[in-house]
């Protein structure tokens, strides 16, 4: 019995501390870090980011995605395409359903598609266009917010028609 005790014993205090090393230096996100969120945007976004994680998915059109820290061993991970070309290091999705992808580290996202969900915490630079969709459907639709005072859940507003530059990153810290 008091070797099951003694074992049960280290198992907990293992696996408390595991739990509170993994939350000691976490945090939502750090200081100068920016968002992004675009939801169901028509059109063309193309972010390029220094620091920080990008996620998302469109709902048909083409997804590229440029390395642009080779050697840091960061990888871009994409899910749903019906094609895949290959270029350097630049790889090209397309599909005409739902494309999922996920990036951290230095990375370039280009979208031209139509349904783009996207969410980004980090640094960086987005380039943002409704890419002439004007007609688009429904209420909620080719609306983005880069608030880092809200940390992105205020102040949407519609794609801009013409190409439009936005800085993702937030005054504190800087």
């Amino acid at each position: 019995m008091r070797p099951l005790l003694v074992a049960c014993v280290i198992a907990f205090s293992g696996a408390l501390s595991g739990l509170t090393a993994s939350g000691v230096g976490a945090e939502v996100r750090t200081p100068g870090d920016g968002c992004l969120v675009v939801q169901n945007g028509f059109g063309v976004v193309t972010v390029n980011i220094t620091q920080g994680v990008v996620f998302g998915r469109v709902g048909a059109g083409v997804v590229t995605v440029e390395d642009t820290a080779v050697d840091d061993g960061k990888v871009a991970r994409v899910k749903g395409a019906q094609t895949k070309t290959v270029i350097g290091n630049r790889t090209r999705y397309e599909s005409e359903s739902t494309i999922r992808f996920r990036a951290s580290g230095p990375t370039k996202l280009t979208l031209n598609a139509q349904f783009i969900n996207l969410s980004l915490v980090g640094r960086g630079v987005a380039i943002l266009s409704a890419a002439g969709f004007t007609d688009v459907p429904g209420q909620d639709t080719n609306l983005f917010s880069y608030d880092a005072a809200s940390f992105c859940e205020d102040n949407f507003e519609t794609l801009p028609a013409k190409p439009t530059r936005y800085m993702i990153s937030s005054p504190e810290g800087q």
